[in-house]
């Protein structure tokens, strides 16, 4: 092999290696998006859960006053809640396939 072929091939190598490693990174930073938002959606959750449950047991122990507006209020925010735990399963398979996908490149596998 003389030194110019030697050269395309490195150069080849290293065109090859960077597109990897962009791959690998904006794989990385969508999983990293993903993930924060999955803890903002699970944090909704929390609030929103601990929002019906002061509402049920206020229903049982409390006063009329409290009852009426929080009950009312977090029905329809529990049922989007609902919802959005699908999403969050969504944004879990959509984390795992980034990872998998990520893998992928680093082992050579190229889908296309």
């Amino acid at each position: 092999m003389t030194t110019d072929h030697i050269n395309v091939l490195e150069g080849q190598l290293r065109e090859c290696y960077g597109r990897v490693v962009y791959s690998h990174k904006t794989h990385e930073k969508c999983a990293d998006i993903l993930l924060e938002r999955q803890a903002c959606i699970k944090l909704a959750q929390i609030i929103i859960s601990a929002i019906v449950t002061g509402g049920i047991v206020s229903t049982f122990f409390g006063t009329k006053e409290i009852d009426s507006g929080g009950v009312h209020l977090t029905v329809p925010l529990k049922r989007s809640s609902t919802r959005d735990k699908k999403e969050f399963r969504d944004f879990l398979d959509s984390v795992e396939d980034f990872y998998a996908s990520e893998l992928g490149v680093w082992l050579g596998q190229d889908d296309g």
